[in-house]
């Protein structure tokens, strides 16, 4: 992914051979670069593990993140204020929405 340093939208729903870690250090990095265009991630219905890594707040352009029935864990945080849509349902994430970011939609 980091070679796509101007991708806007990463779909891949349902594909089930989704398959990683959040965590790792080539996706913290593809977030890294990818933090000035990423609109719009929806990579549902996979087998994406690990927590939610601190690299995701700093995707100031993502308006839509769907990771709902992955293998998710740990605290629910590193969420960009620019979100509008956001499901992370049936995963093992726990707390609660920032203020920030009470009044958007699932």
């Amino acid at each position: 992914l980091s070679s796509y340093k101007s991708l806007v939208t990463l779909r891949g729903r349902g594909n089930r051979h989704i398959e990683g870690d959040l965590e790792s250090t080539t996706t913290r990095n593809a977030l890294k670069d990818l933090a000035g265009s990423l609109v719009e991630v929806d990579l549902g219905w996979n087998s994406i593990g690990g927590s939610l890594p601190e690299e995701l707040a700093f995707l100031e352009k993502l308006r839509i993140l769907k990771l709902d029935k992955n293998l998710l864990h740990g605290k629910l945080q590193h969420l960009p204020r620019s979100l509008e849509i956001l499901d992370l349902s049936e995963n093992e994430l726990e707390g609660k929405l920032p203020e920030s970011l009470k009044d958007i939609h699932n």
